[in-house]
């Protein structure tokens, strides 16, 4: 079990979950998981934080799809403030220009009111809540933006 939790970074729900498949009896399950905790093996505050950059760095994920995510994974509402509040605002808000740029970009051809549902729609499916991309929105994808 060491080995998989030393592959990635799992949640004790995810473990657990794993634990499981193994059909133990519950007491074997309780002293495996109590030493994977202990040795830092499995750590859900770890968890989170990772979670959540890695979420937003790499899959471009907004704050509400990566909360989602977690509280999936069954974290505990400190946490995922806690992992949420380790997004720079700055970086997020750049995401967000990133995204609707690029988006904007490719649907060009389109009327610009489908253009702006279009990617406001994308912007919902990656997690992102209207108060958080309006105003990059109008500025972004409007007919005097240089796309």
């Amino acid at each position: 079990m060491a080995r998989y939790c030393v592959y990635r970074e799992r949640s004790t729900w995810e473990t657990e979950k794993k634990l499981d498949e193994y059909g133990l009896i519950p007491e074997a399950k309780d002293r495996i998981m109590a030493f994977l905790m202990t040795e830092g093996f499995v750590d859900d505050m770890r968890f989170a934080k990772i979670y959540a950059r890695s979420k937003f760095v790499y899959h471009k994920w907004g704050r509400r799809k990566i909360t989602i995510g977690l509280k999936k994974h069954r974290i505990i509402d400190t946490y995922v403030r806690q992992a949420m509040a380790e997004i720079d605002d700055e970086s997020y808000k750049e995401t967000i220009r990133e995204l609707i740029r690029k988006k904007c970009e490719e649907k060009k051809r389109l009327p610009m009111a489908v253009r702006k549902q279009k990617v406001s729609s994308y912007l919902y499916s990656k997690g992102y809540v209207w108060d958080e991309f309006e105003k990059i929105l109008k500025d972004e994808c409007s007919e005097n933006s240089p796309l």
